[in-house]
């Protein structure tokens, strides 16, 4: 009973193993995202279809005779002559083994070839020349080590490791974000990645002396060499580990000089017999570049053909920008010259405008000012009319009465000069009483009706005035009248003695006449004297006017 139990435990015990090392087998197995590739199909001489379906039958039937799947391998290829390139899952990644060796070297040796370091430089116990011998021929691990230690400057194996590692990445031109974790941490490479790193060193060979030359030396008729064996030149580095797990990490990537070289890199993981599945890869790559290197005259005729179409289509591009351009560019000046002559166009409308206004108003000015000048002349025109009417008037009326008064006293007529006739009717009235009493033939209400106070009798004319005087004088038989305060014969005096004076101011400004002092005076006398006999009851004529050289006599 116990005996069963325990064989029972014990198979439990072998389950539980094997599934636990098939789990850490894949455990590594993961794949980042692969970079953006630059180029075309088209323009690459390898045919990837034709050449995926080689490598994936001879994958398949290898998969199948050692029972694994085909994601567990991980393939690039590069045809150097080109630089065109093929992979199969190139973005897995599995642990490196031996292969980190050969950036690590590529280190030393670059310093090397910058004068760093020399041959002899020791690292640590061993000279650089050693040292890349022992590591890429013999993939020793203590050279290797000491490596690390001397590179990272640290003692501790993991910490000097963990410090290496990113300079590797100088190698590719992989961006930072593809790799994984694993890299720095474990050693995890990824077949596109150890691609690049060979193909640096294919490229800057003078960058790293010596490493190609001990890699040729490297595992002679083994991996890339098992189904080749010296027909070309192989240099090669392998990496193979049997962790604690019992996974098997077993790697190899090198250089195949074919006419045309090309580049290999193959990554298994746990996979049996991994070392013939390399050999018969190296082996197809081999023939496949073969047949390109038959191709590849009329691939570079056609890519230069290509290159060519494509420069002039580029051109042609350019030169339709170039024209697209000046196009542009002139229909922008011409847009900008038009929209500066609408500008100066419009500024030249506004000065216009402007002026047109200023003128405008100007004028309004002008003519508000000459409204006011016309009002004003029109004014004084209107007062110089009346006044020119009134003074016509009144001369008319002078001339008038003075023409009545030559053709006798009988004609005058009193209504056309009422102030005369009024002064002359009081002055009767009043002489007609020695009392000065007004007539009794004339009642209170007429005297009123005809009475002239003191303004009108001073501007009755002179005639009317002496006319009265001369009435009362022969009415009344007085030769001398008396001159008493408050008489009328005073007034009259007076009046007298004004009108000499008068006459004397106008004798001075008339001009003489031979006949006499002033013009026409004797003949006036003349009829007025004749005219006074003939009525003494009428009124003897004179005249008012200066300008008519009246005269007007005194008694």
């Amino acid at each position: 009973m116990n005996r069963n139990i325990k064989k029972l435990v014990s198979v439990l015990l072998c389950l539980v193993l094997a599934a636990s090392m098939s789990t850490a087998a894949f455990a590594g197995l993961e794949t980042t995202t692969a970079p953006e590739e630059t180029g075309s199909d088209t323009d690459s001489i390898i045919d990837k279809e034709a050449l995926g379906a080689q490598v994936q039958a001879l994958v398949d039937r290898y998969a199948a005779a050692n029972s694994i799947k085909a994601s567990q391998v991980s393939i690039a290829y590069t045809y150097l002559a080109t630089g065109d390139t093929w992979f199969l899952n190139p973005d897995t990644w599995y642990y490196s083994a031996s292969l980190y060796k050969v950036p690590l070297m590529m280190i030393l040796a670059e310093r090397q070839a910058k004068g760093e370091l020399s041959p002899d430089s020791m690292i640590e116990n061993t000279s650089l020349a050693d040292t890349e011998t022992a590591a890429l021929v013999y993939s020793n691990n203590d050279v290797a080590h000491a490596s690390l230690r001397y590179i990272s400057g640290k003692t501790d194996k993991k910490e000097s490791e963990k410090a290496t590692r990113p300079l590797y990445m100088a190698y590719s031109d992989l961006p930072e974000n593809y790799y994984h974790s694993d890299f720095v941490n474990y050693s995890y490479f990824s077949a596109r990645f150890m691609n690049d790193v060979m193909e640096t060193l294919y490229d800057e060979s003078s960058s790293f002396p010596n490493l190609i030359d001990l890699l040729k030396q490297a595992e002679p008729g083994k991996y890339l060499r098992l189904n080749l064996g010296d027909t070309y030149q192989i240099a090669q580095k392998y990496g193979y580990y049997k962790d604690s797990r019992q996974t098997v990490w077993n790697n190899i990537t090198g250089i195949i000089y074919t006419p045309n070289p090309i580049l290999v890199t193959v990554m298994t993981a746990d996979a049996a017999k991994g070392e013939q599945f390399m050999g018969e890869a190296a082996e197809l790559f081999v023939n496949y570049t073969l047949e390109l290197d038959s191709q590849l005259e009329a691939h570079r005729q056609q890519l230069a053909l290509a290159q060519a179409q494509a420069e002039a289509e580029a051109k042609a591009q350019a030169e339709a920008e170039a024209q697209a351009a000046a196009e542009a560019q002139a229909k922008a000046e011409a847009e900008a010259a038009q929209r500066k002559a609408e500008q100066e166009q419009a500024v030249k409308q506004a000065e216009k405008i402007e002026r047109a206004d200023a003128r405008k108003e100007s004028m309004g000015k002008i003519l508000k000012y000459v409204g006011y000048a016309g009002g004003a002349i029109l004014f004084i025109l209107v007062l110089v009319g009346v006044f020119t009417s009134v003074r016509k008037r009144r001369v008319k009326d002078e001339d008038e009465f003075d023409s009545e008064r030559d053709d006798g006293y009988d004609d005058f007529d009193y209504e056309k000069a009422p102030k005369a006739k009024r002064f002359f009717r009081r002055n009767r009235r009043g002489d007609d009483d020695e009392d000065d009493e007004p007539d009794d033939d004339l009642d209170d209400e007429e005297l009123d009706d005809e009475e002239l106070d003191d303004e009108e009798e001073d501007n009755a004319p002179r005639f009317v005035r002496a006319s009265a005087r001369k009435t009362y004088y022969d009415d009344n038989d007085v030769n001398t009248p008396d001159v008493e305060e408050g008489s009328v014969n005073k007034r009259f005096a007076e009046d007298d003695a004004e009108d000499e004076v008068e006459d004397e101011d106008e004798a001075e400004d008339e001009e003489p006449v031979k006949s006499g002092r002033f013009k026409g005076f004797p003949s006036f006398r003349r009829g007025a004297s004749e005219r006074f006999e003939e009525d003494e009851d009428d009124v003897p004529p004179a005249r008012t006017s200066r300008s008519s050289g009246g005269y007007v006599p005194k008694h």
